[in-house]
């Protein structure tokens, strides 16, 4: 069980760190997305006894916590000094059905702090079999897209439109939370929303 973290690391896990710059790097021929994240290759984990992992490599001594879904999906919450991973198998992702009613409380993290937790929700009004895509309708009227298993399985991906920013996004493990990071440079962001 020591292993276990470490193995799935460096062994097909997908990865967001949020970060000030939130800058996108795709690593060739490995099935690891991550977002600008300081965290290297582990050297070494193992059971912590105040719960969860500790987990090293060459920046440090970081702190890890495995969750298991409902669905039997696995999540992982990576704490280290320049702040926290979030990490995921990649599985398929299916479309909604048109009619998905979503609520959800919603918190973005930004170069200028972070923003009110607010409370939402959305239903999926078009569904794109062909495309990999959705469209939701936003309880203050705007719509925006989703794309499916973009830019690699298991993550989505949101294109810029009026009043929608361009992000790409993980849901953990059927756990009802999802993270969501900014793709453009010039509008940077963090975001979190869970399931209410």
């Amino acid at each position: 069980m020591e292993r276990f973290l470490g193995d799935r690391v460096s062994g097909g896990w997908r990865a967001f760190v949020p970060e000030g710059r939130c800058n996108f790097a795709g690593v060739a021929g490995k099935s690891l997305l991550v977002f600008h994240a300081p965290f290297g290759s582990t050297t070494g984990t193992a059971s912590n006894p105040d719960g969860g992992f500790s987990v090293a490599d060459s920046s440090g001594t970081a702190r890890a916590f495995a969750f298991k879904g409902v669905d039997g999906n696995l999540a992982i919450a990576i704490v280290h000094q320049n702040g926290f991973m979030l990490a995921t198998r990649p599985r398929n992702l299916s479309l909604p059905a048109v009619g998905t009613v979503n609520t959800y409380w919603d918190v973005t993290l930004s170069p200028n702090g972070v923003a009110n937790i607010t409370n939402g929700s959305n239903t999926v009004v078009s569904v794109d079999n062909a495309a990999n895509t959705y469209t939701r309708q936003h309880a203050d009227g705007h719509f925006d897209t989703w794309k499916n298993n973009a830019p690699y399985v298991g993550l989505r991906y949101r294109a810029p439109a009026t009043g929608v920013n361009e992000a790409v996004s993980l849901n953990l493990a059927n756990s009802g939370i999802s993270a969501a990071v900014s793709v453009n440079p010039s509008n940077v962001f963090y975001n979190i929303s869970v399931n209410r």
